[in-house]
């Protein structure tokens, strides 16, 4: 048993108890994406319907503990996780293929949309489709991480991609949602590290450690960065729609809770910062290390002015902490408000 299947037993018989992927494929659930990194190509796969069918693969049978392990497979302390892919066998039978067509035949695609050009051209290629960029019959996960610690690519399918299993963008074009709120939340662990005090050079084991981890340390860092630029390009796609659009008058509040926003204005903020910052990355977490979490993750939302903007515009009343009040003062730089669209002028 490698160390990989060794932890999806553990998972499975402390966690999930023999549940599959249909457990959170359900209506009236929260929508669930498990993402991991195709170790060939970099791409991140994300563990969606759409996606199993790009590989002609049930998803609602595979083990939550298989997918999690996947999600999660650290490169290097675990081994890969190693899926099949079916689609060659199974040619003629994958459904919702029609956007792949589209995308890779116009010619401005690459341009207009890149991401969601290499999104269609990695479906063609996982389904063996026409002119694929590359024959994939086999692909092994890592640790989402690597390819994107934030979640974010996922977050963009749903609020961007209309073949996206989500159906974020169907209920917005409906005009079903007045309000959307993006939050990310960025809980990275980033202890002092001891090579800054070392005169030494760094052993190989330091040097494949960091090999590991930077690059995941890397993808997480500029969090804001990434959700303004997600909320810039949804404003971008809902100003390209016509007068006939019915998410008029939508507000979109982009939400980011960060350790690094923890002021160092007071002995208290710095021992919270630090002690937050210093929770492992880990399966488990101690009693005093979850109530750190949970202390930070609090002060972060109530802090953000965003999150205080979107209760200002709910008229909802809320208590705050001492020294949250600063926060007033500060705009919200990601919240964007859709125009309401005209209608069509009548004709005489």
């Amino acid at each position: 048993m490698t160390r990989v299947e060794a932890e999806q037993a553990l998972f499975n018989e402390r966690l999930y108890h023999d549940a599959t992927l249909a457990a959170l494929n359900q209506p009236g659930k929260p929508y669930i994406v498990l993402n991991a990194t195709d170790m060939a190509g970099g791409q991140t796969f994300a563990m969606v319907p759409r996606r199993f069918d790009d590989v002609c693969s049930k998803y609602d049978i595979l083990p939550v503990a298989t997918a999690v392990s996947a999600s999660a497979a650290f490169p290097i302390l675990l081994t890969p996780v190693g899926f099949r892919n079916y689609s060659e066998d199974c040619q003629g039978r994958l459904r919702d293929g029609e956007w792949i067509k589209v995308d890779l035949s116009n010619p401005y695609t690459p341009y207009l949309n890149l991401a969601e050009y290499r999104d269609a051209r990695y479906s063609n290629d996982l389904r063996h489709g026409p002119n694929p960029f590359r024959q994939i019959n086999y692909l092994n996960f890592l640790d989402g991480g690597l390819a994107d610690n934030l979640g974010t690519q996922s977050l963009r399918s749903a609020l961007i991609a209309s073949y996206d299993d989500a159906q974020v963008l169907h209920a917005i074009n409906e005009g079903k949602i007045r309000r959307l709120v993006v939050i990310v939340v960025n809980a990275r662990s980033d202890p002092p590290n001891k090579l800054y005090q070392q005169p030494q050079q760094p052993g190989v084991v330091t040097q494949i450690q960091a090999v590991t981890s930077v690059p995941i340390d890397a993808n997480t860092a500029n969090s804001q960065t990434a959700l303004s630029a997600l909320l810039t390009e949804f404003a971008q796609a809902a100003a390209g729609a016509g007068n006939q659009a019915k998410f008029g008058g939508m507000q979109v509040y982009g939400i980011t809770v960060d350790y690094d926003q923890i002021p160092a204005d007071t002995p208290a903020h710095r021992a919270l910062r630090d002690a937050a910052k210093d929770v492992p990355t880990s399966w488990t977490l101690t009693g005093p290390q979850l109530q750190v979490t949970e202390e930070a993750g609090r002060f972060l939302l109530r802090r953000n002015p965003c999150y205080r903007a979107l209760l200002a515009d709910l008229r909802a009343a809320q208590g705050f902490m001492a020294g949250e009040d600063k926060a007033l003062t500060i705009p919200c730089t990601t919240k964007v408000d859709i125009p309401k669209r005209a209608g069509p002028v009548p004709s005489s």
